[in-house]
């Protein structure tokens, strides 16, 4: 008979969802009785995480890459950095699916259910959730559903309504290939984070490659912006760059995969506990736990975990004090700002944000973790005026 009651029930099982079970299953809370709900079972590779550390992580053993350089590219500047002690780490979403479920599926304390979640809710006491017409109930709910298509929208996650005279809302989408050439085309050894040499077309847009091996690669393009595109203009964009800057035919590549994803980018408050009475919290990005102005998330998402976790186990309840400055939210702010006003801004930021400052410095703002003097130094390194533009805005919305 299918247990109701549980210690934790996790719906959504993504990246944060199973990120907390694996967490939990590493530690003293390992035998919690614990239910994770989803539409159907991960069976494929549906979306690639990318993220920089200088520490060991709990998935070394299944990245698919893992460099110590990167390259920018633009037509003005291109350089090859050479990481130090950190390194650019890729994981795909199968191996991850592969590498946690098995272990989360032989533990007898550990339910899985699928099917469209109906209802979730809770009180002081108590929260629950309804999937296939079944209530279940637990000491504390943990909450990732969250559907980008609807961001901003009085049908999206967001508990206020949109406002866009207080907040900013961009879309990280992007299409990427994973191409395989009978020629060696790629350097296994150096990822190409930012390729600025596209047409920018009033926005902010790139081209990453994540090379697999010299004949195999996920090239992907990337725009920010408020609005999806076409279907088809994603398709259009990557053939160009195929075409004219990887100087590849169609007749000289096939497309093993494709992948397509949508990031929510905004300052509007993603709080983890947006209903006080209610033993829910809210994770991943539902949670705010994609950084508002890149997108990235599975690192933040592991931080998240690691103090869910803690807290869980020394206070019995799974809400904790930020870990990020509050300073960084402004920064994001600003640059939300440029991205939604003057994306076109973008290119020449980035371009001296590289070229003017170790990547240390530069992965350790992006992470949040920079001093004030190494923040002060780095906005010195760029252009000043879309900031300034970009603070009048702000400060007056």
């Amino acid at each position: 008979m299918q247990k109701t009651n549980y210690d934790y029930i996790i719906a959504g099982g993504g990246c944060a969802g199973l990120s907390l079970a694996f967490h939990l299953l590493q530690s003293p809370l390992f035998n919690k009785r614990i239910l994770i709900v989803d539409r159907s079972p991960k069976t494929e590779n549906d979306r690639t995480w990318c993220f920089w550390t200088d520490q060991s992580t709990l998935f070394d053993s299944i990245l698919k890459g893992s460099w110590r350089q990167l390259q920018f590219k633009s037509a003005e500047w291109t350089h090859t950095f050479d990481l130090g002690d950190w390194r650019y780490n890729m994981i795909r979403g199968i191996d991850f699916y592969n590498f946690i479920l098995p272990q989360l599926q032989q533990q007898p304390n550990i339910d899985f259910v699928f099917g469209e979640i109906e209802a979730i809710d809770g009180n002081e006491e108590k929260a629950w959730l309804q999937v296939n017409g079944e209530k279940y109930t637990a000491n504390w709910l943990f909450d990732s559903t969250f559907s980008p298509r609807g961001f901003g929208t009085s049908s999206s996650i967001l508990e206020k309504e949109k406002n866009e005279k207080k907040y900013h809302y961009i879309l990280q989408h992007f299409k990427g290939y994973v191409l395989n050439t009978p020629k060696p085309v790629f350097n296994p050894h150096v990822p190409v984070l930012f390729d600025f040499n596209i047409p920018q077309q009033n926005s902010a847009r790139f081209v990453y490659i994540l090379p697999h091996s010299p004949t195999k690669a996920l090239v992907e393009f990337t725009i920010f912006s408020e609005k999806l595109l076409p279907p088809e203009e994603y398709d259009q964009h990557l053939q160009s760059y195929i075409e004219n800057n990887l100087q590849l035919t169609k007749a000289e590549y096939d497309i093993e995969e494709t992948e397509f994803g949508i990031i929510p980018m905004t300052d509007h408050p993603l709080p983890q506990r947006p209903h006080p009475q209610k033993r829910i919290m809210h994770i991943g990005t539902k949670g705010g736990r994609s950084k508002p102005s890149t997108g990235y998330t599975f690192w933040r998402i592991q931080q998240d975990c690691e103090q869910i976790v803690k807290s869980l186990q020394s206070t019995n309840q799974p809400f904790y004090p930020s870990i990020y400055p509050k300073r960084f939210l402004q920064y994001d702010r600003l640059l939300l700002s440029i991205l939604q006003h003057r994306g076109e801004q973008i290119r020449p930021i980035f371009i001296d944000m590289f070229k003017n400052n170790p990547i240390d410095r530069i992965f350790r703002f992006l992470n949040e973790e920079s001093s004030l003097m190494e923040d002060v130094k780095l906005m010195y390194s760029v252009p000043s005026r879309p900031f300034l533009e970009a603070l009048w805005k702000t400060s007056t919305s």
